[in-house]
């Protein structure tokens, strides 16, 4: 079990909370153990500094194991720090800013639920990374070009809303979202 609480949660608070995680999601779908957590950190944060540590992560695979999660954590009030890939690293990657907070990983997310060639769009989850897309639209016949960043396992969602930049004439991702649900 993670050391870290978050701050105004009890220890006992969290500790409920994190059995109605693991009853919501699974067991193996919740990550308690210290090890497992350097995963989650922010790869340039001092060595030694434990600011942004998380508590716990939680890894949902379904809009409805997001809602639960969101419904304990209200339920327990349980900060939560949400990303898709978290490999936006120049920026502390997954690590909450928050110190305690429950990761909530969506890199489970990662169905590309339509793509329209006529219309020119895709509809994807959260953990869709921008590799899967170009995959994807390769599939598809390839006539549409996903404007992919530097490294391609990042997230088209966490890139998008993090001001992200790709390399073509539509590369401000963020000006160039259609919709959001």
């Amino acid at each position: 079990m993670s050391s870290t609480i978050p701050t105004s949660v009890s220890e006992e608070a969290l500790h409920r909370a994190l059995d109605a995680f693991r009853a919501e999601l699974g067991p193996d779908s919740v990550v308690t153990a210290p090890e497992e957590l350097l995963e989650y950190r922010d790869p340039y944060t001092y060595r030694g500094s434990d600011e942004f540590d998380a508590s716990a992560v939680v890894m949902p695979t379904s809009p409805e194991q997001v809602q639960a999660v969101v419904r304990v954590a209200a339920e327990h009030r349980i900060p939560l720090w949400t990303f898709g890939q978290g490999r936006n690293n120049t920026y502390g990657g997954p690590a909450p800013r928050q110190r305690g907070s429950v990761l909530v990983n969506l890199r489970g997310m990662n169905r590309i639920l339509e793509i329209n060639t006529d219309l020119a769009y895709v509809v994807v989850e959260p953990g869709v990374r921008w590799s899967d897309l170009f995959e994807a639209l390769q599939a598809e016949g390839g006539d549409l070009w996903p404007s992919i960043p530097d490294l391609g396992w990042g997230s088209v969602v966490g890139n998008s809303l993090d001001n992200g930049i790709g390399y073509s004439p539509d590369g401000d991702h963020a000006r160039n979202i259609c919709g959001l649900e």
